[in-house]
């Protein structure tokens, strides 16, 4: 069965749109905390970190590292109930 042009810019629309996910949610992890990105490319699907490196530099401008440094939140102090 020949594909159609319509079945192939609807699979790359399809594509472009698990891609951009998965770059999103690639980014809420490493502004959460500090965390290998060999462990967020396996989260977000990726069994190939290396492919999903470039991905992500593509999509952001930005190396995995370099987009943690510049956005990772701050995290919270502890708190030992000394409220002074």
């Amino acid at each position: 069965m020949k594909a159609t042009l319509t079945h192939v810019i609807q699979r790359k629309e399809l594509a472009e749109y698990l891609q951009c996910l998965r770059v999103e949610v690639a980014k809420q992890i490493l502004e959460s905390k500090p965390v290998n990105f060999d462990e967020v490319s396996l989260r977000v699907g990726y069994t190939d970190a290396g492919t999903f490196r470039q991905l992500f530099k593509r999509k952001t401008g930005l190396t995995p590292r370099d987009y943690h440094i510049r956005f990772a939140r701050p995290s919270s102090p502890d708190n030992d109930g000394d409220n002074t």
